[in-house]
């Protein structure tokens, strides 16, 4: 078995540089290893499959949801597995998968940890991990990452939520899910692979990597004192019942609009709607101990 280690040293606001220069001496692995360096977007595309043409059978993700997107996106997901440390400024998918959050923790249990089998999303022919959506959480992820540099993890997801309650208006949105359809004013809209984005916000309470269905928040109409308000709640789930928050589960979605509204996929900006959403390959994933145990992987 032959391992790439793909590391953002850019994610996190520099965090992942410090932490594998922290990391790599005291790596506990039984096999050969190289490690590849992404220096801007979209780089890990292209080192995913590099590696693999180099022979790795194992890539594995050290920076955040970005970095784990653009892998899955250049990699063959027939012919590896993913595994993940998580450096980057959310970290979402790893708190989806039930990962610990603390890197080194991560690093010194991966090559124990059993594969397991892991759903993806499929938006055009481009994959996602964890979370897509429309609306104000678009906006808010495009000032995360062109505003608040300087900010991490849920820090900076605040900052950005703070901003766009004084400047985002709710915008007009047609659905369709399985058949059905919704249609009216909304705030967002956000479909979840994994149940988490914005640095540990639930925003799909149900949603686990591995059960076949996409779940989907639906937060429709509301003014900016209720979207204040609703926001800390929403950080454990407690929007779950909302008056105005619907939740559903689907395995096609298409959202239009007749706004020009940004699309999000796994804190990434991918242009703007229309957007439909399928069931992508199930994605390997590597090295988790287990939803009931706290961890995850994909092959």
């Amino acid at each position: 078995m032959k391992v790439a280690f793909i590391v953002n040293p850019l994610a996190g606001r520099g965090r992942a540089r410090k932490i594998w220069e922290e990391l790599e001496p005291r790596l506990k692995i039984d096999a050969p290893y190289e490690v590849y360096f992404t220096e801007k977007a979209g780089d890990a595309v292209q080192l995913a499959r590099r590696a693999q043409e180099e022979g790795a059978e194992v890539l594995v993700s050290v920076g955040g949801d970005g970095t784990v997107h653009e892998i899955v996106n250049g990699m063959d997901l027939q012919k590896g597995t993913l595994g993940f440390i998580p450096a980057g400024t959310g970290n979402d998918f790893c708190r989806s998968l039930h990962y610990p959050q603390d890197p080194f923790a991560v690093a010194e249990q991966l090559f124990s940890w059993e594969r397991r089998r892991v759903d993806l999303g499929k938006m055009g022919h481009r994959y996602f991990v964890n979370v897509i959506g429309t609306g104000f959480d678009a906006q808010v992820a495009y000032d995360v990452n062109k505003r608040f540099k300087r900010l991490t993890g849920l820090g900076a997801y605040l900052a950005a939520v703070l901003k766009n309650l004084v400047t985002y208006r709710n915008a007009p949105l047609e659905i369709e899910y399985d058949g059905h359809r919704w249609s009216g004013k909304a705030l967002l809209i956000a479909i979840g692979n994994g149940g988490y984005y914005g640095g540990g916000i639930r925003i799909v309470p149900p949603a686990e990597p591995d059960d076949g269905w996409f779940h989907i928040c639906l937060a429709m109409d509301m003014g900016k004192l209720e979207t204040l308000r609703l926001l800390p709640a929403a950080i454990s789930g407690g929007h779950e019942g909302h008056r105005k928050v619907i939740l559903l589960k689907a395995r096609r979605i298409s959202v239009r609009s007749s706004a020009p509204l940004a699309i999000q996929a796994d804190g990434e900006l991918l242009g703007t709607l229309p957007l439909t959403v399928v069931g992508g390959a199930a994605g390997p994933l590597r090295s988790g101990p287990g939803r009931e145990r706290g961890g995850a992987a994909m092959n």
